[in-house]
Formats: structure tokens, sequence, C-alpha cells
């Protein structure tokens, strides 16, 4: 009976040590999980570093607000410029205000350069106080389309510039500036001339096809310029003179055609860009006489893009 007694009491042993394993086992994973519950609710929270970036990019130095009322003069003077960059495929302008409107930008494709400099009632020769004097760079195709509101007041703020009359208000959005650095350009283009592309590029409705380019040709006083298309078919047009002696260069139409139909001072030199100046002016009368002031004056350097034997 001994031996039979010793068997349960061994086996009570030993199920009494797998109870105390057992809990002491519990107890341990409790403690790990505490502890790991522990750890996760101090390592939980990560909002505040967001909160920091947010901080970060509210904190902006606010700019002094611009206040605009162009005339219209004024108004066709920058919706011709940004025209003129929109078909030199533009996308973007960044426009520097110190009292009057300046623009100093290269296209995307680095071929054009576009000078400009608009009055808005200081004269192109004064500047606002320095404290006014800031950059404005925003879409183009949403400058022109508020543009056509007639004679708007332009509200310049910190991200957007509001355009508005009695009836209407649109913003159009700002952006971060992105101004270039462009040396001065310094050539000396001895031949010029005054032409109007627009009216002269019609002419060439008379083929089945327009040249890819065009070459503009100084000889003996006179402006020629000369095309050959795809299909052989030759074009020469004159009616223009020129001063400053005899020479050649060449150009792509789409730009020649990019100058729209206005009156523009043409400078080049054998193979070299070419610079084309147009001067807007506003007339008012006066008791005696009238009088003629320069509201905007617009430089475009174009490239010669093509050589030719011709």
């Amino acid at each position: 009976m001994g031996e039979k007694l010793s068997k349960p009491e061994t086996v009570m042993e030993e199920e009494v040590g797998e109870e105390e394993e057992l809990q002491e086992d519990t107890e341990v994973q409790e403690e790990g999980e505490e502890e790991m519950a522990t750890q996760e609710t101090v390592q939980e929270p990560a909002i505040p570093e967001k909160v920091v970036v947010v901080q970060i990019k509210t904190d902006v130095k606010p700019v002094t607000p611009i206040q605009l009322k162009p005339t219209n003069t004024q108004q066709n003077a920058l919706q011709t410029v940004l025209n003129l960059m929109n078909s030199l495929h533009y996308e973007d302008v960044t426009i520097h205000y110190n009292g009057n409107l300046n623009i100093r930008q290269m296209d995307p494709s680095r071929v054009c350069l576009v000078e400009a400099s608009i009055d808005f009632g200081n004269g192109l020769d004064l500047a606002a106080p320095k404290e006014n004097i800031r950059d404005i760079t925003t879409n183009i195709q949403y400058l022109r389309n508020a543009l056509k509101i007639y004679t708007p007041t332009i509200d310049v703020q910190q991200n957007k510039a509001v355009f508005s009359d009695s009836k209407v208000k649109v913003s159009v959005p700002l952006f971060d500036d992105n101004v270039e650095t462009i040396p001065e350009i310094k050539l000396n283009l001895n031949i010029n001339s005054k032409i109007d592309f627009g009216d002269a590029l019609v002419e060439l409705k008379k083929l089945v096809k327009e040249p890819d380019a065009l070459m503009l040709v100084s000889e003996n006083g006179n402006l020629i310029i000369k095309g050959k298309n795809s299909e052989e078919q030759e074009i020469e047009l004159q009616g223009w003179k020129a001063d400053g002696g005899d020479g050649k260069t060449m150009f792509a139409t789409s730009l020649l055609r990019a100058l729209g139909k206005d009156q523009w001072q043409i400078s080049f030199a054998n193979d070299l860009p070419m610079k084309a100046t147009l001067v807007l002016t506003d007339t008012h009368y006066t008791d005696t006489k009238p009088v003629t002031t320069k509201i905007a004056t617009i430089n475009v350097w174009l490239a010669p893009r093509i050589e030719t034997d011709a």
C-alpha cells in the first residue's frame, strides 16, 4: 500500500510544481506585458513632431500688401507683355515691383529673353519706398484671365493677388519667388529697321506650307525677308528700310510670329541674336498741345537657332 500511496504523492508534487512554474510564467508574462504596455504608452504620441513642422511652415515673414489701380493703358501694356510671353511658351512670370512693374526672364527653352518695364504711376525711372519692393510670381494664364476685368483694383497679399471691380472678385495664387540672375547682354548689333511682323507674315499664306525659318537680310539700305518651305517653294518679302550696313540672320518663323502685330524696332548683326524693342505710349491733350508719356518698354532677345549658307 505504501508503494500505491507514494505514487499519488509524487504526482501531486509534480502537479504542484507545474502549477507553481505555470503561475511564475504567467506572472513573468504579465509583467512583460505591463512593461510593453508601459513602453507603448510612452512611445505612442508622435504628434508633437508634426506640430513643430506646421509651426515652422506658418512662421513666414509677412510682406507689405500692395494695391494697384491700373489705367486702361497700363492694363493693356501688361496684357501685351503677358500675351507675348505666352506665345513664347512661358508658363510662369516673375514681376519685380518697385513702384512700377518690371520683368526680366528667360523662356523655358533658353532661347528668348523678355525684358519689360511698365509704368504704374511712378514714372519708369522712379521707384517706390524700399519696404514695398517685392517679387511676385504666378501663372501667366491665371494672370491673363484675371486682367480681363476692366481696370480692376489689384490687391497683392501674402499668397495671392485679388482682382476686383464692383461686380466680380477673382483671386490669383502666388508662388515662391524664383528669381534668376541674368547677366546684361552687350552686343554690337549694327543693323536696324522697323517692322510689323504680323502684317509681314500674313503673306506666308500664299505658300502651301509655312517655312520653318525666315532669313532677315539687310542689303543696300533695304530689309528683305526670305523663306523656303519643305515643298521647295520660296518667298521674298520687301518694303522695309534698314541702316547700319549689310548683313543677315535667320530665326524660327514661330519666334517672329510671337512678336504679334506691333511696330517693333529690330537690331541684329551677322548670326547674332536679334533685339526687338517695342515702346508703348499714352497721349492726352491739354489746353495747348498733346502730351505723350511712355507707358512701357519691352525688349525681346531672340537667339538664332538655324544656320544657313544661303
